[in-house]
């Protein structure tokens, strides 16, 4: 869905989900990655770092897909439940971490393991990645290692 919905200036994420019994997927609530309400414990102004605000608007665009003809049938209705956005479209992809993890596949994820082996600095992965995708929506934030203490 985000591959149709990225050029739009939107990103869809899984919100609820229902199974069977038998742990098969049954009904699935799509949301606006912009909806829910913000979990910003700290006022803007008690924080340490200002301007650290929230992409959350809690957007009401939902879709439902539920399964139709039987448990792995593969036929899916969707029902849109509500269509409206309470934001505008957003010009950069990669604003959308839904949109950037559509691209963090095996492959990212051993280039990237091997490049901080050798020592490779975080700005020189990125330009790998933008020299073999021009239009790849990655951040270097998400490329640095993370301290595991």
């Amino acid at each position: 869905m985000n591959l149709w919905a990225a050029p739009l200036g939107y990103a869809v994420i899984k919100g609820r989900t229902k199974y069977r019994k038998d742990k098969s997927l049954q009904k699935a609530w799509i949301n606006c990655d912009r909806g829910k309400k913000s979990r910003l414990l700290v006022a803007a102004a008690d924080s340490k770092r200002p301007n650290r605000g929230t992409k959350k608007t809690e957007c009401p665009f939902s879709i439902t897909l539920l399964e139709t003809d039987g448990k792995g049938c593969g036929s899916w209705a969707a029902t849109l439940i509500n269509g409206n956005h309470n934001h505008p479209p957003t010009s950069d992809p990669a604003g959308h971490c839904a949109i950037r993890n559509m691209y963090k596949g095996d492959k990212f994820k051993e280039t990237v393991e091997a490049h901080r082996e050798t020592g490779m600095l975080t700005r020189h992965t990125l330009n790998v990645f933008e020299h073999e995708d021009p239009g790849i929506p990655l951040i270097t934030s998400e490329l640095r290692p993370v301290d595991r203490n």
